[in-house]
């Protein structure tokens, strides 16, 4: 069974081997072909898609190992950082929204006195 490696480049981000690349292109050519049916990507798509016998293999593959990557290889947060970084995300979005609300309401008023200064009709 072949199997679909990812490297870890020296920034921490990962490279698709080969395999992954072409899964993924399988499925690029998938979604333009029944996107937009051009006539040039058909052809390339028949020849990637419908005559490869084991492109269903290599997808049970690479969502396996994806699985796999998601359980046993990344570094998920403890329940501390994430309630620590909840909260301040929550901050965040509130100190924001009261800012917006100030800009509007700040906005609002000037435009009111000014639409006062040219009269009524």
């Amino acid at each position: 069974m072949a199997s679909i490696r990812v490297s870890k480049t020296l920034d921490g981000s990962s490279n698709l081997s080969a395999l992954a690349k072409r899964v993924l292109d399988r499925f690029c050519l998938l979604f333009m072909f029944v996107s937009f049916k051009l006539p040039h990507e058909r052809k390339r798509f028949s020849q990637f898609i419908i005559f490869s016998p084991n492109v269903m293999e290599q997808l049970r593959t690479y969502i396996r190992e994806s699985y796999d990557e998601l359980l046993h290889k990344v570094t998920w947060p403890t329940w501390a950082n994430l309630q620590s970084t909840t909260i301040v995300v929550l901050v965040a979005t509130f100190v924001m929204s009261l800012l917006i609300f100030i800009m509007d309401t700040t906005a609002k008023q000037v435009l009111e006195m000014v639409y006062s200064l040219g009269g009524s009709n």
